[in-house]
């Protein structure tokens, strides 16, 4: 189901879109890999003159394979690889960069209506509902991320005491520039009293 759905989406939003259509063509003989984590589960993008086909196999060994967090991914297809604010770990690339950044391009480039073509094969109220569910969850793992990095940050530096906070950097800098001051001074002094 979600292979031909993919496929379908990818396909319909290429139909109108002849600039990326080109740049898929022209990965024509290339198979991208995308290996999602946590599921176990890898595609084979077979890009074609007119569009691209999704399996579960390939013929050939991968010129490029993708191995991916679903978070990574949509990052990745909302704003590019340049741009994706990825965390260390959220994505792994082996084989052709070229191939990888050509296809990465492309798939930020394609505006799909998930929306829309859910609607199209499970209704419109399932598809409403799974859109409303997606972007709960969507919110609720970044809130869910602020708040762990918020007790990472502070086991750290109250309970473990490893990481000083900002305000004990400052005044430990602030203490070393007047240390620094004072030598400077001292030194003045004592070249003075030498030179006499």
């Amino acid at each position: 189901m979600l292979l031909p759905l993919l496929e379908l989406a990818c396909n319909q939003a290429l139909e109108y879109d002849a600039e990326s259509l080109q740049k898929v063509a022209a990965l024509q003989g290339k198979t991208i890999a995308l290996e999602i984590r946590g599921f176990n589960q890898v595609f084979y993008v077979h890009p074609q003159r007119d569009g691209i086909e999704v399996a579960t196999s390939a013929a050939t060994s991968p010129s490029v394979t993708l191995a991916a967090t679903p978070a990574a991914l949509l990052k990745i297809a909302r704003s590019g690889m340049d741009n994706a604010d990825l965390e260390p770990g959220e994505l792994e690339i082996n084989g052709d960069p070229i191939v990888a950044q050509r296809f990465a391009n492309i798939a930020s480039g394609l505006d799909i209506d998930w929306e829309g073509l859910a609607a199209e094969h499970m209704g419109e109220v399932p598809a409403a509902i799974f859109q409303r569910g997606a972007v709960t969850a969507q919110t609720f793992v970044q809130e869910g991320r602020k708040v762990i990095k918020a007790q990472i940050n502070t086991a750290l530096t109250d309970e473990f005491e490893v990481v000083a906070d900002a305000q004990e950097v400052d005044h430990f800098l602030e203490e070393v520039d007047d240390l620094r001051a004072a030598v400077d001074r001292l030194e003045a002094r004592l070249n003075k009293v030498l030179k006499a």
